[in-house]
């Protein structure tokens, strides 16, 4: 039951937050995208520690800690970013409000489990270029979303 259970809740997840445009940056063409930050807003504003021992915080870095959760924690994260680009002819403004991770830790005796989702890369451009004359114009439009996302789950 619990599998199923497990499973159904994975793809509802999975299905919601699919394609999401977590970044503005021209840069996220290349590759996969720009790589997130894997942790909870504790440790990122901790500097990116991931050394968080309480019975209220779950550590998405480190599984040895789920045993120290006493109770069931559900941990959810979001971010909201503010974007300037520009050239020496244009300049733009984007703004992206996106989810960082939703994650549940579950105590179990001695042991402690948590599973959840979040984004891994980020992809979100818009690359226009027009070259040449009125009369020969040929524009270029290259736009793209999404990026990866990673399921985990974690007994320690």
């Amino acid at each position: 039951m619990i599998k199923r259970l497990l499973v159904a809740f994975s793809l509802i997840l999975s299905l919601v937050s699919f394609a999401q445009e977590n970044t503005a940056s021209p840069y996220s063409f290349y590759g996969l995208g720009e790589q997130k930050f894997k942790g909870t807003a504790e440790m990122r504003s901790m500097g990116g520690l991931s050394v968080i021992a309480d019975s209220i915080h779950l550590n998405l870095q480190n599984p040895a800690f789920y045993p120290h959760v006493k109770l069931t924690t559900y941990t959810i994260g979001g971010s909201y970013s503010t974007y300037k680009l520009k050239t020496n002819f244009d300049e733009e403004k984007a703004r992206r409000t996106t989810l960082d991770y939703l994650a549940v830790g579950i105590p179990m005796g001695k042991f402690g489990g948590g599973f959840g989702l979040m984004p891994y890369t980020a992809v979100g451009y818009k690359i226009r270029t027009v070259t040449g004359d009125d009369e020969d114009a040929q524009t270029r439009q290259y736009q793209g979303s999404g990026g990866l996302n990673k399921a985990f789950v974690g007994l320690g």
